[in-house]
């Protein structure tokens, strides 16, 4: 009732007849009885409305590439996670010491080919900022790879309790299995060891503990008016 909710604002402190709506509102006239007089109104808003789902397809194609400000502010933070790097730090007495490199960081400062650390961690960055998750998986060839994060499910349990129900206190991430293009695609999915992923989840989901949550996720509301407030 968007065009209810106008009315009585435009209106607000005068007497103001709006007919009530026993028909379908898209049969609505839009015409407004005021002191005595009849005025019409011509809508300038029209279309169908588009949701902004809460999964991560949802949020980059209603959020993240439609809306500047959420691009702004997902951008900001990654340009200054990217100028990170990976350092040793010694430890003297309970203090912290120098910074020091071995060949064993050799892998973050260059994850693939033709990429450094600062490509793995915006791309690591704008992951978590949408899906609350970012999947940072080492391949056989010592290459590292971020996975999708839609198509990554994690696997809770115990080995050495296979009976252990996932809802226990006592169960924890045996593994990660990634369903190449989704879980109904048809692929062949891909088990991965927990000792061969990295899982970034700054932000806890309290429904799973296992999970992170976008910060984007309490803003869709906001968001979505921000749109609807551009476009109109």
């Amino acid at each position: 009732m968007a065009l209810m909710d106008r009315l009585r604002n435009l209106f607000r402190g005068q007497t103001v007849y709006i007919p009530p709506l026993p028909f379908p509102p898209d049969l609505f006239m839009p015409w407004v009885t005021m002191n005595g007089n009849t005025y019409g109104l011509q809508q300038t808003l029209t279309g169908s409305s588009e949701q902004i789902g809460a999964d991560f397809k949802g949020l980059v194609e209603g959020a993240y590439k439609r809306n500047g400000i959420v691009y702004a502010c997902i951008q900001a933070r990654f340009m200054l996670l990217s100028q990170a790097r990976f350092q040793f730090q010694q430890l003297r007495g309970g203090q912290p010491g120098d910074l020091f490199s071995t060949p064993a960081l050799d892998i973050l400062e260059r994850p693939e080919p033709g990429k450094v650390t600062a490509d793995l961690l915006a791309r690591a960055s704008v992951h978590v900022d949408l899906a609350g998750n970012a999947f940072v998986a080492r391949r056989p060839n010592g290459r590292l790879k971020l996975l999708h994060p839609a198509w990554v499910t994690i696997i809770l349990g115990s080995q050495q309790r296979p009976e252990l129900d996932v809802r226990d206190i006592d169960a924890e991430v045996i593994g990660y299995v990634y369903y190449p293009g989704g879980r109904y695609s048809g692929l062949d999915p891909e088990l991965l060891l927990p000792e061969d992923v990295a899982h970034m989840a700054p932000i806890p989901d309290p429904l799973h503990r296992h999970r992170g949550m976008s910060w984007l996720n309490p803003t869709i509301g906001e968001i979505a008016s921000d749109t609807s407030a551009t476009v109109h």
